[in-house]
């Protein structure tokens, strides 16, 4: 499958004429500066093997030099991953991609799995799904278990083009094999793919629609075994799914035992709970406390909770100043849903002081929502609270239409006309890119 000769005269040329050096003899002469020199910060550590060792010296580089051109497997696997990471040796990735991929032509479990990893990423080789599979499924037969997890998780990837109905079966088939064996992160995956179903990202074909029963099933055995992030996301599922108070208590109850596991979001959506009222009584004071100690520690996008407490006077003097400007920090990073009810009442003068230009700018950050993109461009078509911004207007219309916004269409017409058809065409290009990403 794969070629592992390398150019003797280009491998030559990346050791400078100073460095003392290896010279690996055999079907591929290789050159390994020994300079301690390794990659640095880069996509690699996402990859990084829990079995790689820096290599202690000349001396034992030496002997793994011969004895992976001995053909001793775990030796070239070892040596690969020296190269690649530079652990110990000066970073050689071609070079160590070569001596991985004659480890898995030995068929190498582990480094049929690394291996795997990069096809499907696309790092330092070619991104191909089916070079990754064939890794993964030799590995998996070897007993691997990363092997087995990152086989079956091959076919459940939207984001492969050419994933069908029989791939989805197949995964899920081998995924439910592995999770069988007691395999935490089989759950966790089972959930996730439950949860979310699968679509194609490219043909937009339903392969697996989603199901909120399994997901549940999934998510509690990695509950009760004690991962935390499926704590959170069962009273996540709870929450979102079951509007009744007994189901908020449970909902309550997950948030409560993933906060103590140190889950942040957990710890976040109790305080919600807490001010709110949901899974039982309010508790101000709790809820208080802990987005204080979030907006202390600087956490980007926490503050809008602070806000809401101003706003609502929940355990604190009622501050609409100072509920305004938590709110103007966070607006780009809030729930929409909120960015929306914030523009509508400062528009109205409803608790807030009436502000068009501060409305706009809120109205504009509520894109997701039909009505709060289709007033922005409103706003911004008529100058009404700024300047006359066909622009943003324009792309405002847009997203509103693709949404069903009734009124955007003719808005999206109207604007149309007074844009040259050079920046109209640009902002439907970069819109249909936003949206499609979004979707």
């Amino acid at each position: 499958m794969y070629g592992i000769a390398i150019g003797v005269a280009l491998l030559m040329a990346q050791a400078q004429p100073s460095e003392p050096a290896i010279v690996i003899s055999g079907p591929s002469p290789i050159v390994i500066p020994l300079d301690g020199s390794d990659l640095g910060a880069s996509q690699l550590t996402l990859f990084r093997p829990p079995d790689l060792q820096a290599v202690p010296g000349a001396e034992a580089l030496t002997k793994l030099v011969q004895a992976a051109d001995r053909g001793d497997l775990d030796a070239q696997y070892r040596l690969g991953l020296v190269l690649v990471y530079g652990a110990g040796a000066q970073a050689d990735p071609a070079a160590g991609v070569a001596w991985l991929q004659r480890a898995a032509k030995g068929d190498h479990a582990r480094a049929h799995v690394f291996l795997g990893e990069l096809h499907s990423f696309g790092v330092l080789v070619s991104r191909d799904a089916t070079f990754a599979r064939l890794h993964f499924r030799a590995a998996a037969r070897k007993g691997n278990r990363d092997g087995r997890y990152w086989a079956a998780s091959s076919f459940l990837d939207p984001l492969e083009p050419s994933l069908g109905r029989r791939d989805v079966e197949a995964g899920l088939k081998m995924m439910r094999e592995l999770a069988m064996t007691g395999d935490k992160a089989a759950w966790s995956r089972l959930g996730d793919t439950y949860r979310s179903g699968i679509r194609n990202r490219k043909t937009g074909e339903r392969l697996l629609a989603p199901d909120f029963s399994e997901a549940l099933r999934w998510y509690e055995k990695g509950a009760a075994a004690g991962d935390r992030t499926a704590m959170f996301i069962l009273g996540d599922l709870i929450l979102a799914r079951h509007p009744a108070p007994k189901p908020f208590e449970k909902a309550r109850r997950w948030f409560r035992e993933a906060a103590r596991a140190g889950h942040t979001n957990a710890e976040l959506r109790l305080a919600e709970m807490y001010e709110l009222g949901l899974g039982g009584a309010s508790d101000y004071a709790k809820a208080w406390a802990i987005y204080r100690k979030f907006e202390d520690s600087g956490n980007v996008g926490d503050r809008w909770r602070l806000g809401r407490m101003y706003e609502f006077g929940r355990g604190v003097r009622r501050d609409l100043g100072k509920a305004l400007a938590f709110y103007t920090h966070d607006r780009g990073l809030m729930p929409q849903a909120e960015v929306l009810r914030i523009a509508r009442s400062i528009e109205a003068g409803r608790g807030f002081q009436r502000d068009i230009a501060k409305a706009r700018a809120f109205y504009c950050f509520a894109v997701d929502i039909p009505a709060g993109a289709f007033r922005g461009a409103q706003l911004c078509e008529g100058g009404i609270g700024g300047a006359v911004d066909l622009r943003e207007a324009y792309s405002l219309y847009f997203v509103a239409a693709h949404d069903g916004h009734a009124g955007a269409r003719d808005g999206l017409r109207r604007v149309a006309g007074r844009l040259d058809e050079g920046t109209r065409r640009e902002v439907e290009e970069e819109m249909n890119g936003w949206l499609s990403d979004r979707d």
